[in-house]
């Protein structure tokens, strides 16, 4: 148990830290955009932000759907845990 723990961790970090990378460059691509910083540009880049999250692959697939045709209940968990995926179904 000990072992699947850690390795639920490691995964997890390993997610969020891709994740994290990702939403940087978006915010990045959105000041050069000229998003504006008020209420209607925070919209807008919210709806960005969750666009990474919620995105699919030339084939329609999304990254939930993909952690579970590859069996890794990992990445599973960490995706059902951000709960905005589920609109993905």
């Amino acid at each position: 148990m000990h072992a699947f723990i850690s390795r639920l961790h490691i995964v997890r970090r390993l997610l969020i830290r891709r994740l994290h990378i990702r939403r940087l460059q978006v915010a990045d691509r959105d000041n050069l955009d000229g998003v504006p910083s008020d209420d209607i540009g925070y919209i807008v880049r919210q709806q960005h932000l969750m666009s990474v999250v919620e995105c699919e692959d030339a084939n329609g697939n999304t990254p939930l759907s993909e952690a579970s045709g590859g069996g890794s209940v990992e990445a599973i968990t960490f995706l059902v845990e951000q709960g905005p995926l589920l609109r993905c179904f």
